[in-house]
């Protein structure tokens, strides 16, 4: 079976705990092989849907896109596992395909560690990081790749290899349990702006110390690519039912029928494109009110543009949503703003 080769960069931090030399300034170039067997879990060419990752799974967008792109295979028997927790191995291979950049060398010289040898798919990413300087092993002498990462480690690498500025500083708390004076503040502030993980609704809390499972890892990375090209996540709900008799912020006579959204802060007449992550339904919208006005949540559907792309029994969803046309500013009608039920 032929080796296939691509191209990437990659800038690399702390992926566990203190046992990681940390250069974020430092880029260096190499050529990566991908190596072929079977304990290379996620890389394939398939692009049908996993069946322990179908429509109606919360990672199922996240999953289905990065498949599509060739970031992500299943294993031998058909799944994706997403539940499982991911290791550092699997989180670096992802990230470097899915931020691929300029070459590196993966000459081995000076490399040694005796839990990675010439055989392991992995090799090529671990000597890479080893030749640029970036990484260094545990203290018992080894790298090994098979340990967790957590999540705010998991932000780390991602944000450092991203190579986008990281604030020197943090002023306020970015997540409920978040203190700015924490080593990983920053990333946590990028994160909570770039909504690369939502907030947990009733609390505002990040969970910083829990360990990443597959589904979770590559749905902060989807999230992280999309929102380079100006998405935004949250949860949306759905108001209004047949028969109600309310105007909008707008000025609007309200439409439960109507194609329509409330949001805080979008100008009135902006469309927006918003997608179901749980099953990749898409819908656009035109934001004609003020809300949603309960914690946790960013826009409110009308009930017929929700149920474009949901049942309504489901309440509240996990959305993709990205401006497709703006508006100009307009004046605010203040009128008895409807209750929002979700």
């Amino acid at each position: 079976m032929p080796v296939k080769k691509f191209t990437a960069v990659l800038t690399l931090a702390l992926l566990g705990s203190v046992h990681l030399t940390i250069a974020q300034d430092t880029t260096t170039t190499l050529i990566i092989d991908e190596l072929p067997g079977t304990a290379d879990a996620l890389f394939q060419e398939d692009t049908e849907p996993f069946p322990d990752v179908e429509e109606g799974h919360p990672n199922f967008v996240a999953v289905t896109e990065l498949r599509k792109l060739g970031l992500i295979e299943g294993y031998p028997d058909g799944k994706f596992r997403p539940y499982n927790e991911i290791n550092r191995a699997e989180a670096l291979k992802v990230l470097m395909k899915a931020i691929p950049k300029e070459k590196l060398s993966t000459d081995p010289k000076d490399f040694f560690f005796p839990d990675v040898t010439p055989s392991d798919w992995f090799f090529d990413y671990i000597v890479m990081a080893y030749n640029g300087g970036l990484v260094e092993g545990y203290p018992d002498g080894k790298f090994h790749p098979e340990k967790t990462i957590n999540l705010v480690e998991s932000l780390k690498i991602t944000l450092i290899h991203e190579g986008e500025p990281i604030p020197e500083t943090v002023e306020e708390h970015p997540y409920s349990d978040v203190d700015p004076s924490e080593w990983y503040a920053a990333y946590a502030q990028i994160s909570a702006e770039r909504d690369l993980v939502i907030k947990e609704r009733n609390t505002g809390k990040l969970y910083p110390d829990k360990n990443m499972n597959r589904g979770e890892f590559i749905e902060m990375i989807y999230h992280l690519l999309q929102s380079r090209e100006g998405s935004m996540f949250t949860r949306a709900s759905w108001y209004g039912s047949e028969g109600v008799n309310w105007g909008t912020a707008s000025g609007e006579k309200f439409d439960t029928n109507k194609m329509a959204a409330a949001h805080r802060t979008l100008p009135f007449g902006t469309e927006l494109e918003v997608t179901n992550l749980a099953n990749g339904k898409k819908i656009n919208v035109i934001v004609n009110d003020r809300g949603p006005y309960v914690t946790g949540l960013d826009l409110d559907l009308t009930s017929g543009a929700f149920e474009e792309i949901a049942s309504l029994g489901s309440g509240l969803i996990f959305i993709e949503y990205r401006v497709i046309d703006e508006s100009e500013p307009k004046d605010e009608i203040l009128t008895q703003s409807p209750e929002y039920g979700f």
